[in-house]
């Protein structure tokens, strides 16, 4: 049974909030990011995505397979 590596799940993620700001962006730090179960990549996902900007952007992303949270992702992000 294949399932799709953490590092995807973030690349994703990161992806669509620059997708959102509107500016190609790369994670400068991470702040918390917790897998909570593993996700097969023929099972679709959905994104719930908020950010703001202090002195810097700082996105918080949720990561759902239906009602199950995969993933969290917390972190700090810097134009590329």
């Amino acid at each position: 049974m294949p399932v799709t590596p953490g590092v995807c799940l973030i690349q994703t993620a990161t992806e669509l909030l620059q997708e959102v700001v509107g500016y190609p962006i790369h994670i400068k730090e991470a702040i918390k990011i917790k897998f909570f179960q593993t996700h097969s990549p023929e099972n679709l996902l959905n994104f719930d995505l908020s950010w703001f900007k202090e002195r810097e952007l700082r996105g918080r992303i949720s990561i759902f397979q239906g009602k199950k949270s995969i993933a969290k992702i917390d972190a700090y992000f810097e134009p590329s």
